[in-house]
């Protein structure tokens, strides 16, 4: 192995080298360049420290759980912060003013993907077996060193090497990286841009010196240096961010019981019996106190602009239980119960849309709480971490207690669209995050806007009719007849009941959940829950056929980057409450029809007829 000073000259003076050539092009072209370096580079690292590719490594070092955890921990942050910049410099270029040709874009990304892949396999599997993988890892090594994307001295360092080793040489790139971002902002002439890439920078700096800790942590024998203690770990990591901590070692806010595990309870009721079951549920998971302890105006996470057609609810909460909760909320002292909801983008192909109709539609008019649409009500707002999203529900930000009310329904990433899948739009429109190219992803904005502020109860409202099956979440033309109410002081808690009883004992199966973990750092997964818990009868979940299976496997690539941006998909909408904007062409009618019908995106009554 070369030496890391040896390296670290290496790549800061091949990345001098790309620098020097993007800086000697015309103006006009450099900012693109810059731009396409950098997603390729952000992408190796997404793709070099993903949890999939390095966690057979973490868990087999040899040393105490607790230390695996911090290490761990690290390497998690590093992905997430590197996945966001990578996310970000896509976005760029897809929305510049000349954008480059979103084929190109993404075939940059694909090689910063392989190369990244590359990496990984490299540096953490210590096989000597030749097989398929291996080869194609030597292939790609041999490729990049001939056509000069890979220097000689970091293609010598592309092999199974101890964790001590994987550290230098991530420094070592790292600092690469800093010394990239340093060159560009002397470049950028954006205001915008340039607050952008400098918070990359200080991201950049951080993976170096967390890097920079670890390295100097551990011998080459992948143990913990004698004179290090775990508390001596995780106070070095710490003191360069407490974000590379595992929550339970950072200083908690005592305002919420987020992510921190709470007790669940869970309550079934007959049919008629909506209001008291949703009363006890409450009460028995500890709402009163909550309130009566944070006097002033309650926000309520509600859920109804997914609905599409009165004929079907089983996307949207019960009215009855929005006013069962606002009544009990006033009851112990709420001085304001405000309804939160956020435009969706049915409103870019139908009318009527707007978050005060909708609710008027669907019957959310009671004097007990009003309405408030988050995109009148954003206020900018500075994020610690994260990037781009600047913005957030003022009535929920100041709230003395938040509670988010959401309606079990199937869905093909998240499992089921639950309280943290619903919590997506408290910072503004969620469709402002999805499509190929956004700056920053739904799941990321939400998770921003959570670290400003978290839920303080959580209630998941799964009574008939439920949208089962994995579209769900978009509609149902035959609903699951389930009636129970789950309630609790941790959202993650609450969900992961539900997962439970859907027959999934890991809430990280969820995407949104996975990234809250790894955003937050190992919230709790244990979930005591009282009350009637137990398997759903008649509910599918979007992982119990091979039918269901592909099709929630495809669901997401194909909305996010081939539906049009949502043209596409959409399901049969009451037309005479919502009337069409403009006539689509035959080819989105005629998938929007079939679409409809082969995944039940329609009414119940439309099937039957």
């Amino acid at each position: 192995m070369a030496d890391s000073g040896d390296l670290l000259a290496t790549l800061l003076a091949d990345t001098e080298r790309e620098i020097d050539a993007i800086a000697s092009l015309p103006a006009h072209k450099r900012f693109a360049r810059m731009v396409l370096l950098s997603l390729e580079r952000e992408q190796v690292a997404a793709v070099a420290y993903s949890e999939e590719l390095v966690a057979s490594r973490l868990a087999a070092l040899p040393v105490d759980p607790e230390v695996k955890e911090l290490v761990s921990r690290v390497v998690k942050w590093t992905q997430r912060d590197e996945a966001l910049h990578a996310q970000y410099m896509r976005g760029v270029l897809l929305q510049a003013g000349e954008p480059l040709p979103i084929g190109f874009v993404l075939a940059r990304q694909a090689v910063g993907t392989v190369s990244g892949w590359v990496s990984a396999i490299s540096h953490h599997d210590d096989s000597e077996r030749w097989g398929i993988r291996r080869a194609s890892v030597k292939a790609a090594i041999a490729a990049g060193k001939a056509i000069g994307r890979v220097p000689d001295g970091l293609a010598d360092e592309l092999t199974y090497r101890s964790f001590r080793q994987f550290c230098e040489l991530s420094v070592a790139l790292e600092e690469s990286a800093v010394l990239s971002y340093e060159r560009m902002l002397d470049l950028l002439d954006d205001d915008e841009h340039i607050e952008t890439f400098s918070r990359i920078l200080d991201d950049e700096r951080r993976h170096s010196a967390v890097f920079s800790v670890l390295a100097s942590s551990f011998t080459e024998d992948d143990r913990l240096a004698d004179s290090v203690t775990v508390d001596d770990l995780a106070e070095r990591i710490g003191a360069v961010s407490p974000w590379f901590l595992p929550a339970r070692h950072r200083a908690t806010t005592p305002l919420t019981a987020f992510g921190c595990g709470s007790r669940v309870h869970v309550e079934r009721g007959d049919e008629g019996e909506l209001a008291s079951t949703m009363e006890q549920v409450v009460r028995a998971a500890g709402l009163e106190e909550i309130v009566r302890a944070n006097p002033g105006p309650v926000a309520v996470r509600g859920q109804f602009m997914l609905g599409y057609h009165r004929d079907d609810r089983s996307t949207i909460v019960h009215p009855e239980a929005v006013e069962v909760l606002a009544r009990l909320l006033r009851s112990w002292g709420a001085t304001d119960v405000a309804v939160i909801e956020t435009p969706m983008a049915y409103d870019r192909f139908f009318a009527n849309r707007s978050v005060a109709e909708v609710a008027e539609y669907f019957g959310f008019d009671s004097p007990l709480y009003r309405i408030v649409d988050v995109s009148e009500d954003a206020r900018s707002i500075g994020f610690e971490r994260g990037l781009v999203s600047s913005g957030i529900s003022a009535t929920w930000a100041d709230a003395s207690v938040r509670i988010v009310l959401s309606k079990l329904k199937g869905d093909p990433v998240e499992l089921a669209h639950l309280s943290l899948a619903s919590l997506g739009g408290i910072g503004g429109r969620t469709d402002e995050h999805l499509y190929t190219d956004r700056l920053v992803d739904h799941r990321s904005a939400l998770l921003m806007a959570l670290d400003v502020a978290p839920p303080h109860f959580a209630i998941v409202d799964a009574w008939a009719p439920v949208a089962d099956g994995p579209l769900g979440v978009m509609g149902c033309d035959d609903p699951a007849d389930v009636r129970r109410f789950y309630a609790g002081a941790d959202a993650v808690s609450v969900d992961a009941a539900v997962f439970a009883d859907m027959g999934f004992d890991d809430s990280r199966r969820s995407e949104i959940h996975r990234q809250a973990d790894q955003w937050f750092g190992s919230m709790a997964t244990a979930v005591d829950v009282e009350g009637s818990p137990g398997p759903f009868e008649g509910f599918r979940t979007p992982q119990d056929t091979w039918w269901f299976r592909l099709v929630s496997a495809l669901a997401a690539p194909v909305y996010l980057n081939l539906s049009l941006r949502g043209a596409l998909f959409v399901p049969e909408m009451d037309t005479e409450a919502f009337p069409p904007i403009d006539s689509p062409s035959w080819f989105v009618r005629s998938v929007r029809r079939a679409s409809q019908r082969v995944f039940g995106l329609r009414p119940p009554n439309a099937r039957l007829a």
